[in-house]
Parts: structure tokens; C-alpha cells; sequence
């Protein structure tokens, strides 16, 4: 039996496939996305349930990350003709840093990248799937190379801008990078809040584009994390 499709219909059938292409990103754009998350500062951790400390604090030692630290990403993104910021974050990292007298010595985080959750699900399919290929590259790390000096008797509250190097490794990639950083001391609580460029070519990332559905992306994104350390008892 043959089937067949005349003229007019395959008039409607285009029509009704072009107003899904374009109006459904119209829809998600204007009704359906939120609010892209703050950039992390050092009101994002909070403290509570650790005792206040007053006066200087001893830092040489251990200090593990604990819970509430946080990794992400921010990019900006273009959809149907209308530019936002998407942001995605994990909250599974673990890591460590060591302070001897006043220099951080060493320090490692690591982030499980198939726990990074955006606002869409299927943003956060692609970036398991072609993107970051998760099944192949599960983590990213960064280890400190060259030591930090901080201040040799820091105050309670007291914030320090500075820099890290170290290698950095995302997608089975690994370079040298430096982050900036802010680090604050308060009631025995380091917080570390840092952010690095990366570009997608230089890490041999997949542009995240989809041209098909119209979402244009930059060559670029932010790494961006928020990190808690807590010092480990003697």
C-alpha cells in the first residue's frame, strides 16, 4: 500500500515544525528558565555550628574540606535571539590543604563530575554526555606546585587576596594554571574562593553549541568554587 503527502499538507507539517524549532526555545527562554545563581563571595558558606574564635588564630597544621564547599561553572549562552548566564555546581568535593608556619605547603580538591547540576536536564545530559564525556574523565583536581604565603599571625576575620599554581586537570587534560583567590579566617574556618577561564579549545572540550535548536555558547566558561576547610584535631 502506498502512502503519500500531498502538497498542503506537507505545507502544515513544515510550518508546525518550524514554530516548534523556534518557539519552543522562546518558551523555555521566556517562561520556563530561572534565574541564573550568584557569583560565589564570602557571604556564600556559612558558618554556623562552628565555636567563635576571637583574637589570633594557630594555622600550622591539617585542614580537611568539609560540607557546603561547592565547584562550578558559569557561561553565557545564547538562545533564540536572547543572551543568559547558565550556571552549574557540584556540591561532591573533597580535598585538603597543609599549613606550616605561614605557608600553605600543599593542597589537593577534587570534584565528581557527574554530580554538576544546572537548572535543565538536558544541559546537564549534554555536559555528561559529549561534553565532558563523565563516563571517561569521572573527576577534575587541582594540586598546588609552589607554595602560599599568608600573613604569620592572622585575625579572626581576617581576608587575604592571593594566588595559586598548580596543575589543574579537567577532561584528561592537564595544565599549569594560576587561580586568583580570596581566603578568609574566621572562627577556625578557612574559606577559599577562587575562579579560573577556561577555554574550551586549550582543554580539548567540545564546544557545548547546538546549533540545531539554536543555543550558542562562547569559546569560554568560568570555573568558579567555594571551598570550606576545617583544621583536623592533633
Amino acid at each position: 500500500m502506498k502512502f503519500s503527502i500531498n502538497r498542503k499538507t506537507l505545507i502544515y507539517i513544515s510550518i508546525a515544525a518550524a514554530i516548534l524549532i523556534v518557539g519552543g526555545p522562546w518558551l523555555y527562554t521566556t517562561l520556563l528558565r530561572e534565574e541564573a545563581l550568584n557569583p560565589f563571595s564570602e557571604t556564600s558558606i556559612s558558618n554556623d555550628g562552628v565555636t567563635a574564635t576571637t583574637g589570633e588564630i594557630e594555622i600550622s597544621g591539617d585542614w580537611k574540606l568539609v560540607s557546603e564547599s561547592q565547584v562550578g561553572y558559569r557561561i553565557k549562552e545564547r538562545i533564540a535571539l536572547k543572551t543568559f548566564e547558565t550556571v552549574g555546581r557540584s556540591s561532591e568535593v573533597a580535598g585538603s590543604l597543609k599549613i606550616l608556619d605561614s605557608q600553605i605547603m600543599q593542597t589537593t580538591f577534587e570534584v565528581d563530575m557527574k554530580t554538576f547540576q544546572s537548572d535543565s536536564g538536558g544541559r546537564d545530559a549534554q555536559f555528561n554526555g559529549r561534553i565532558m564525556d563523565t563516563e571517561r574523565y569521572p573527576t577534575a583536581n587541582f594540586v598546588l606546585t609552589e607554595p602560599i604565603t599568608l600573613v604569620e599571625k592572622p585575625i579572626n576575620g581576617s581576608t587575604i587576596n592571593t594566588t595559586a599554581t598548580g596543575n589543574l586537570t579537567i577532561r584528561g587534560t592537564t595544565k599549569e594554571v594560576t587561580l586568583s583567590l580570596s581566603s578568609t579566617l574566621e572562627n577556625s574556618v578557612i574559606t577559599v574562593i577562587g575562579q579560573i577561564q577556561i577555554q574550551f579549545d586549550e582543554w580539548k572540550i567540545p564546544n557545548p553549541s547546538v546549533p540545531l535548536v539554536f543555543i550558542y555558547t562562547e569559546p569560554n566558561c568560568i570555573l568558579e568554587f567555594s571551598l570550606k576547610f576545617e583544621k583536623q584535631k592533633d
